[in-house]
């Protein structure tokens, strides 16, 4: 999971609809039942800062990899985990690191790796070096760490340790308290990283150093490899489960550890509650078996089914009985992504042109039946920084033919799609789009766009995928487009990992390959702003900048529709992916 911060705005227009408290009894959790959680994709990689994992593959390394801190499900504020408190961030006035920012950490006394050694400030320089490291591809979690400067243990307490930052940033303590802590006695037991310190790795000569050392890159090979990406034997953390199988195709079944230092501290900490005895991910692709599973009870767990089919199932009094079918906000949005590297789609002109021949009403009204709503960016409309003065794109097939036609594509040979002379060559404006065609509400999306797009002389070519293959064509820029939902944390938001130019795959999330230095400084300035009015302005100047790139097609925001199991008390949160599997809680039968 990537960096949280919390917004109050935000909270107060979120309707949280939490059918069970998250607070604790204080007792002792005795691990009971087995829960069964439809996932929609596959998952190829349980290696958290691996930039092959997936969203579906973060969510259920949460079990296994803890990080500092957790975002409370209902209150969306971020709560302690690996530590005793949440810190503040100090600026520092005195001493070799006056004038930085520092942040002050301790971790639980009970904090035990499974190997029975304590979790420290060590462990955390060990991730910091995981992330800065030149050869592993984390998918821009560096991004989140541009400001690190330094890191000092107590020298009588290595469970206290401070960190330093060189300038403010406005996810700084999120950041720090979300990353997954990794133990190097299991990822790096021959001590490879311990020659060189974070400061190193960003030291552009020695990293250059590392990337010539043969023992950096047997580490990066192997830290990416399938040992630590698929071997349930080798996939260790502190959290309370291991791994007892793993399919990439049918699933992955966790199973609770016999004895976990979190039991320890359940009065001091409710957040470290573990109640299943096993949590099994079941990958169900086809939305009428997952209806079939679920009249047998074979599932407690199904998001995002289509609309329409959900509203059918909601409605049907046997499963009524069953389960729970509500709806809530989240910040997830449907888009096409647009590969900016294809001379098809290098100029702005077409992608606006394309972003009118959208039927976002048809989108609105039969696919998302009432659950969605339209959106000019990647910031959720409720959000107090989003650009309220722009005027979503709308459907216009005159205006998008007179683009295409500025941008010198016209339909010369009158078969119906526009062409042009590009490096010698007629070329169609003939466009693939990867997407996944298991999901019903993709394919209705797909094939609306085929419908509308041709009105305006553009033909779209179907091309479905496993979730897998759109994942790995999407970050290797091997395609031209794509239907890809995307999802943020709440609160306020980094463009930096999704749109700043030097966060292309794999270095971050920008998959559309935008490069746009103006946007660069403003996401710059976004990041290291304090106040926050002035901070607003700087957001809405990037949307601007960002609606007028149109690196996607930004379809419209939805409400996760959840499906949940009468046999469980649980809390479902507007924080993604919807639940925490650790707070289910069997029912006591009477």
């Amino acid at each position: 999971m990537k960096p949280f911060a919390t917004t109050q705005l935000y909270l107060l227009l979120l309707t949280v609809l939490a059918l069970s408290s998250c607070g604790s009894d204080n007792k002792s959790v005795t691990p009971a039942g087995t829960l069964f959680i439809r996932v929609e994709g596959e998952i190829v990689s349980l290696n958290p800062l691996n930039a092959k994992a997936s969203s579906y593959a973060r969510f259920v390394s949460d079990k296994i990899f803890q990080t500092l801190g957790i975002v409370d499900p209902e209150s969306l504020e971020l709560k302690p985990l690996l530590i005793k408190s949440i810190p503040s961030t100090r600026k520092v006035t005195e001493g070799p690191y006056a004038g930085k920012i520092a942040c002050d950490f301790e971790i639980w006394e009970d904090a035990f790796w499974d190997n029975g050694e304590p979790i420290t400030g060590n462990d955390f320089i060990f991730t910091m070096k995981l992330i800065h490291h030149p050869l592993v591809q984390t998918g821009g979690w560096d991004s989140y760490f541009e400001n690190f400067a330094a890191i000092d243990l107590d020298p009588a307490n290595p469970k206290k340790f401070t960190i330093y930052l060189n300038e403010y940033y406005i996810l700084a303590i999120e950041s720090m308290c979300q990353v997954p802590i990794y133990p190097a006695y299991n990822y790096d037991p021959e001590k490879v990283l311990s020659a060189y310190s974070v400061s190193d790795m960003m030291d552009s000569t020695k990293r250059a150093a590392m990337v010539a050392d043969p023992k950096q890159i047997a580490f990066a090979d192997a830290f990416s490899g399938p040992k630590f990406n698929a071997d349930p034997a080798h996939i260790i953390g502190s959290g309370p489960y291991l791994i007892d199988n793993f399919s990439s195709e049918q699933g992955i079944t966790l199973v609770r550890k016999a004895k976990w230092w979190g039991d320890k501290l359940l009065k001091q900490n409710p957040y470290l509650r573990a109640y299943p005895e096993k949590i099994v991910y079941r990958v169900v692709k086809k939305e009428e078996v997952v209806e079939n599973m679920l009249r047998n009870q074979e599932l407690d767990v199904a998001l995002n089914l289509n609309a329409n089919k959900f509203l059918e199932l909601k409605a049907d009094t046997s499963l009524d009985k069953l389960y729970d079918f509500n709806a809530r906000w989240t910040p997830t949005y449907n888009r096409m992504l647009l590969n900016l590297r294809n001379p098809k789609l290098s100029d702005k002109k077409v992608r606006q042109a394309m972003a009118q021949l959208v039927d976002y009403n048809y989108l609105l009204k039969s696919v998302a039946a009432g659950f969605g709503e339209r959106t000019i960016g990647q910031i959720p409309p409720a959000m107090p920084y989003y650009a309220k003065n722009i005027k979503p794109y709308e459907f216009a097939p005159a205006a998008a033919r007179q683009l295409l036609e500025e941008a010198g594509w016209k339909d010369s040979n009158n078969d119906g799609v526009v062409d042009k002379m590009i490096n010698g060559q007629r070329v169609e404006l003939i466009v693939d789009v990867n997407y996944v065609s298991t999901s019903a509400t993709t394919s209705a999306v797909a094939n609306s766009l085929v419908e509308t797009m041709r009105q305006g002389g553009v033909k779209l070519n179907l091309v479905p995928l496993e979730f897998a293959k759109l994942i790995a064509n999407t970050r290797s820029g091997n395609y031209e487009t794509a239907l890809l939902a995307a999802s943020l944390d709440p609160g306020l938001a980094d463009f930096a990992p999704y749109y700043r130019s030097n966060s292309v795959p794999p270095a971050g999330e920008n998959r559309s390959a935008l490069a746009d230095p103006e946007l660069d400084k403003v996401i710059d300035l976004i990041r290291t702003t304090e106040d926050t009015a002035t901070r607003n302005k700087y957001y809405v100047q990037a949307q601007e900048i960002i609606y007028d790139d149109c690196p996607e097609l930004f379809l419209y925001y939805s409400k996760q529709r959840y499906i949940v199991s009468k046999r469980f008390d649980y809390v479902i949160s507007s924080n993604r992916p919807g639940y925490y599997e650790q707070f289910f809680k069997l029912k006591t039968k009477e």
